[in-house]
């Protein structure tokens, strides 16, 4: 590396030194002449005290311009010469730095959402699009959030129609929604049925596949943010394939679980896993937000419900959709961090406040004692700091920095979080076809994601193919669904917090010392010392400190998500089949059985090249090995009989029914170590000294009724009841009862309203319902830990 790319590297990445010096005062003169880049800042060097530094791989000095510029100030030359070069100029400390424009700059972005009539709309979603970057507006309609100039940003409401606009900073931007009036026909999913959007008296949250299409997201949870008021969805670490969070009205308990009931297709999911699933085969999602429209599932609906539809065949020819994007990830925001020159300069002033410290309070004892005070100051050399401070090694200069604090250019500074994160790129390819006639239709697809983690060696593939077929034959209909999947995910421990085990690689990078590379000469990771202690150091015969070689760093990160190994891969088996008989055109009996088939295998293994804890001498660690697995089976078998009928201006819907639902857990661990070897992780090469294997079961059987009533569409009443009978409750609290009441008054068509034009659509409604949450421990009689080993 020359010396010019020595300057811009240890001036030009983040190194904050002096301000800035004026150079407006210095004239160069260039008399029509055709020159290069490099002549022309050699020629802005011989009249000027200042050296130009540049990175020769990020800027053409080759590049020939003409200057005809008499007695022109420095900076207005330079602003000539880099006219289409994509770069600029800063100002450190005597030299003037050329560094590439950043483009894509990150800015505040401000405006206002109103309707048509000019009221603000409070609550609308403003989403960057393809991000999860988002807000919502306040109470006068405005919103502010950060994106980059030209972004395209999502502007949604319930009942509006969505609208997009371009994101320009500096300017107030103004959105108008438009109202949905199509919106209150739709038909939203209930629990076991469906109804006119319109007619709903309880509070339900609905989008549609047109509102989930064209994101660059690996799970419907993630396209699910922003669009549904009332739903908190959060990511926790970031990582591809993580589960994300899905809170409805809050958090509703402190002692069970808090997550809603997830129900595809009719049939509970036995793991929320949502990323086994395909997005482009999501036909609609409701989430069941009150308790007066959860209630129908009775002991599982306290936080909420998610009801997933996927897409079904179409009568007519066959249709083929493909459906794909590739989009790339990074880091919005690394945290500011202290380079090595000023890493070093903190570590100094440290050293010599401690020293302070040190000899401060040893001339108060010798004072006391009646001696004189010794002498010191903080340019007295190691061997002084360590005779008059008794040999207390925290206050000498560790040999390290001295380099550092002399200016030293072109030593190692490394930005660790550089280091460990990158741009990830992600892609997701779907194929489909749809069709069918008057008696059968299919949907089927096939599914590949592969999203690689913004943090070095993760990832995240999903594989998975779907077929949903409809047939019908007069009274008759039946129906089969059938979903498997594959995923297969490369961890990296990321949000674990730094501790002497290394911890999180985040965590790490954010203590490890930019002074220290990441790689030795010899292309092995480095552990050096990251912290100084008297068993490495030797007072030499003209004061100075050597330092021995049986120093380590406390962790390298780059090593730890390189070296570590932690592969997961869960395969499911979804499904459900279901028959219906329409005894009249208003009287329906359905029968439909579920399964949900997962299992999941977690293998790690760390190798010897990590060493185990801060121990010195670079040493070799014993390897260790984990493999854990966990079996889930779990089926429901529901029978339902419905009534429908539409007389005068009234609307009746009845429905009854039966539920039953069995689950099994099942999991194995086992820890092994005495590894001979790197080469082979698996548990038979090392020595099994503990492991264990657990299983747990429950059962619930239920009893469903309900009973809607509109007039007019006007007046509507729906109240409906649930029992629920769990083996997770005591012998004697075996069953629970879950009633709910609601009501709706659409007011807006009263004739008194019609006075009224600036209301197009008002409906009042109350509702009362009950819920329970059974995610709690199970009790003994159902739980065994088959064997439990430990040497």
């Amino acid at each position: 590396m020359n010396m010019k790319i020595n300057k811009a590297l240890t001036f030009g990445v983040g190194l904050m030194l002096a301000g800035s010096i004026s150079v407006n005062a210095q004239k160069v003169s260039f008399n029509g002449e055709q020159v290069s880049l490099k002549q022309a800042f050699q020629k802005i060097e011989s009249v000027s005290k200042y050296k130009i530094a540049y990175n020769a791989t990020q800027l053409d000095v080759n590049k020939i311009v003409i200057l005809n510029q008499k007695n022109v100030d420095v900076l207005k030359v330079l602003d000539a010469i880099l006219v289409g070069t994509d770069c600029t100029y800063k100002i450190n400390d005597g030299y003037i730095v050329i560094t590439p424009v950043q483009k894509g700059t990150v800015r505040k972005i401000e405006g206002t959402v109103k309707d048509t009539k000019g009221e603000p709309i409070i609550g609308a979603t403003v989403m960057v699009k393809g991000t999860a970057t988002g807000t919502i507006t306040d109470f006068d309609g405005n919103f502010s959030l950060d994106a980059i100039d030209g972004a395209n940003l999502e502007i949604s409401y319930v009942g509006y129609q969505s609208q997009q606009i371009k994101a320009i900073s500096g300017k107030l931007l103004a959105v108008t929604l438009k109202e949905d009036t199509e919106i209150l026909d739709e038909v939203v999913v209930v629990g076991y049925g469906t109804q006119r959007k319109r007619d709903v008296t309880t509070s339900i949250a609905s989008v549609r596949a047109s509102d989930l299409k064209g994101q660059p997201v690996s799970s419907m949870a993630e396209a699910m943010a922003g669009k549904m008021p009332g739903v908190q969805i959060t990511q926790g670490t970031g990582a591809p394939g993580s589960s994300l969070q899905i809170k409805v009205r809050g958090t509703g308990t402190i002692t069970a679980g808090t997550s809603p009931l997830y129900v595809v297709d009719g049939v509970p999911l036995a793991k929320d896993q949502l990323n086994t699933f395909n997005m482009n085969d999501v036909e609609s999602i409701e989430v069941l937000k009150d308790a007066s429209s959860a209630a129908i599932y009775g002991s599982r609906g306290s936080n909420g419900v998610v009801l997933i539809t996927t897409k079904k065949g179409t009568s007519g020819k066959t249709t083929v959709t493909y459906g794909g994007y590739y989009a790339w990830q990074s880091v919005s925001k690394k945290i500011d961090m202290l380079d090595a020159y000023e890493y070093a300069e903190l570590a100094y002033d440290a050293r010599n406040n401690t020293y302070v410290d040190k000899m401060e309070s040893i001339n108060r004892k010798r004072i006391a004692a009646g001696n004189s005070p010794l002498p010191f100051s903080i340019s007295d050399n190691n061997a002084l700091r360590l005779k008059n401070s008794g040999n207390d090694y925290n206050t000498i200069v560790p040999m390290e920095l001295i380099p550092y604090l002399n200016g030293t250019p072109g030593l190692t500074n490394t930005d660790w979080q550089d280091e460990i994160y990158r741009t990830a790129g992600m892609q997701n390819h779907t194929v489909s076809a749809s069709g069918g006639s008057d008696k059968i239709k299919y949907y089927v697809s096939l599914d590949y994601l592969n999203q690689d983690g913004i943090i070095i060696n993760s990832d995240f593939k999903r594989y998975g193919a779907r077929l949903n077929l409809d047939v019908s034959e007069g009274i008759f209909k039946f129906g089969i669904t059938l979903n498997p999947s594959l995923t297969i995910e490369n961890k990296v421990n990321s949000d674990g917090a730094y501790n002497s085990n290394g911890g999180g690689v985040v965590a790490s990078a954010l203590h490890s010392s930019p002074i220290f590379p990441v790689y030795n000469d010899d292309g092995s990771f480095c552990f050096a010392q990251n912290s100084w202690s008297a068993d490495t150091e030797t007072i030499m015969d003209d004061g100075s400190i050597k330092r021995g070689n049986s120093q380590t760093q406390v962790w390298n990160p780059v090593a730890l998500a390189m070296l570590q190994k932690d592969e997961k891969k869960a395969s499911r088996i979804f499904g459900n089949i279901y028959g219906e008989v329409a005894f009249l055109p208003s009287l329906k009996y359905r029968a439909n059985f579920g399964v949900d088939l997962y299992n999941d295998s977690e293998d790690t293994f760390r190798p010897s090249t990590i060493p185990l804890s801060n121990t010195k001498g670079n040493p070799e660690s014993i390897p260790e090995a984990t493999s854990q697995t966990s079996r889930i089976y779990n089926w429901v078998f529901e029978q339902t009989l419905s009534y429908n009928k539409n007389f005068g201006g009234h609307s009746v819907s009845v429905l009854g029914g039966w539920t039953m639902q069995y689950q099994r857990d099942e999991s194995n661990y086992a820890f092994a170590n005495g590894f001979i070897i790197n080469s082979i992780p698996t548990l038979n090469a090392g020595t099994v000294t503990r492991g264990n294997s657990n299983a747990s079961e429950w059962s619930l059987l239920s009893a469903l009724a309900r009973i809607q009533y509109n007039y007019l569409g006007k007046y509507m009443i729906t109240g409906a009841l649930r029992a629920d009978g769990a083996s997770r409750f005591g012998k004697n609290n075996r069953w629970g009862y879950f009633p709910s009441v609601s009501l709706g008054w659409r007011i807006s068509e009263e004739k008194f309203m019609n006075s009224l034009e600036f209301i197009d659509d008002l409906k009042l409604r109350a509702s009362y319902g009950l819920t329970g949450n059974f995610n709690i421990p199970l009790i003994p009689q159902h739980y065994y830990k088959i064997f439990f080993l430990s040497t």
